[in-house]
This record gives C-alpha cells, sequence and structure tokens, in this order.
C-alpha cells in the first residue's frame, strides 16, 4: 500500500500492490480530483516499480478510462488482454 500527503499532510492519492511469484499486481490506483493530473499517479506506480525491481508488472483498467489507459502507456504498460463485462464494457490488461 503507497500513500501520496499534500503539504497538510492530508492523504491525496494511494495505489494497492500485492507481489505473486515474479508478478507485482497493482490496483485501486486513486488520487483526489484536486490533484490529478500533478504526476502524482505517476509517482505512485514508479515506487511500486522501484520497490520491486526486476519483478514483472499487472495491472487493468477499463477500456472507457481513457486518461487511465494513456497514463499506463506512457509509462511504459502495454495491453496484452482484454475482457468483455458487458456489450459496452471491457477490462484491458496491461503488463510491463
Amino acid at each position: 500500500f503507497y500513500q501520496a500527503v499534500n503539504e497538510k499532510n492530508e492523504l491525496i492519492g494511494s495505489v494497492r500492490s500485492f507481489v505473486d511469484n515474479d508478478t507485482v499486481y497493482i490496483g485501486k490506483l486513486i488520487v483526489h480530483p484536486d490533484y490529478q493530473g500533478n504526476g502524482i499517479g505517476t509517482a505512485l506506480l514508479k515506487e511500486i516499480e522501484k520497490n520491486n525491481s526486476g519483478l514483472r508488472q499487472e495491472l487493468f483498467t477499463s477500456d472507457q478510462s481513457l486518461r487511465n489507459l494513456r497514463l499506463y502507456e506512457r509509462i511504459g504498460f502495454v495491453q496484452f488482454k482484454t475482457k468483455p463485462l458487458s456489450e459496452d464494457l471491457n477490462l484491458v490488461f496491461m503488463e510491463k
């Protein structure tokens, strides 16, 4: 569990991860709307990578979460699988 706080020590972002074999599974990346677009999500994900050097990383998001998809692609994640949830919604699985 990783957290980001502002200058008042208020929680503004967090992300969870766990390791299974040689893969770090990343989930629940959340950044307060007032702080989105300021590199908080990127910093949280890079902290996971730093602390799990050499391990494969995997996460998933909705195909409709375009902002998330752009963030993940920008820091090196690539899509490797999609899973339909409904007629107009798919999960996109990404790795690096």
